[in-house]
């Protein structure tokens, strides 16, 4: 298990398995904005509300995900499969 933290000025970044180029999402609902995220299979777009920092933790096929403390602390929670082992920010 790895784990990252990423500032997202921007208000949008990407997670996505880059061996497999997979095209970001286009199609934007009011689901989508009011989840803070619009993920697919192997890439996710998130668009927080403001300069946040994230945590994107990355597990392997047979790892246990960690527990998390509290979820109501994350403005938005999604998970995608890295099928190449290569994943980017």
């Amino acid at each position: 298990m790895k784990e990252f933290e990423v500032f997202a000025g921007y208000r949008q970044f990407y997670v996505a398995d880059t061996g497999l180029q997979a095209a970001a999402p286009e199609d934007w609902t009011k689901v989508h904005v009011e989840q803070r995220h619009n993920t697919l299979k192997n890439i996710t777009a998130l668009c927080p509300e403001g300069d946040i920092t994230a945590r994107i933790i990355s597990c392997g096929p047979k790892d246990t995900l960690p527990p998390i403390a509290d979820p109501a602390d994350f403005e938005a929670q999604t998970s995608i499969e890295i099928e190449t082992g290569k994943i980017g920010i």
